[in-house]
């Protein structure tokens, strides 16, 4: 169920590409010197739906993320919760969990090679609730709508990261998890941190 991007300019089918969302022919045509540059568009670059747009800002409202630090309820919100609430398994199961790839050392952390778990092992991790994902708090649920997001228009977010420790111990990536439970991943690659490096 990948999302099938649009031109914001012509509304012609391209790739997905948020950095630049018009068409080869718009994008000569459009006479951009610099990528500072402003550019208007009448069609979200997501979905196709006519609206005013930028090259900067090129979702319509109900495309583009939401503030995944704002508990501030408004009528996008409600509609994408509505969608995913009501999404048939059928649908559910088109979307596919891509992850980038493990670096073995980061600027910050060292990491040991990632390992496949079993989301049911880690779900009791979460303090959030798995039975009915979108019925946690309202940043929490835009968090888990901003990746499941991500993944229908077939980009990838980094693994959830764990201490290396028996069982393993949760870092990082909760809402990442949560959305591939929705999903109904039954495995997903954690980034282990050597907590001996440090």
């Amino acid at each position: 169920m990948d999302i099938i991007p649009f031109c914001i300019i012509c509304g012609n089918l391209i790739e997905y590409n948020i950095n630049r969302p018009l068409c080869q022919d718009c994008f000569y045509n459009s006479k951009m010197m610099k990528i500072n540059d402003c550019v208007d568009g009448s069609f979200c670059h997501s979905c196709g739906k006519k609206t005013p747009v930028t090259n900067h800002y090129p979702e319509c409202m109900i495309c583009k993320k939401s503030d995944r630090h704002s508990n501030f309820i408004d009528e996008a919100y409600l509609l994408k919760l509505q969608n995913y609430k009501h999404m048939p398994l059928s649908e559910r199961i088109k979307i596919v969990p891509r992850w980038t790839e493990v670096k073995k050392q980061s600027h910050r952390r060292s990491y040991l090679p990632h390992i496949e778990v079993k989301i049911v092992d880690v779900l009791n991790q979460l303090n959030l609730n798995t039975t009915d994902v979108f019925s946690n708090e309202v940043k929490d649920n835009k968090k888990t709508m901003n990746i499941l997001k991500t993944w229908q228009k077939g980009s990838c977010v980094d693994p959830p990261s764990a201490i290396d420790k028996e069982p393993i111990v949760i870092l990082d990536g909760r809402h990442r998890i949560l959305a591939a439970h929705f999903l109904k991943a039954e495995v997903i690659p954690i980034k282990l941190h050597n907590s001996n490096s440090q």
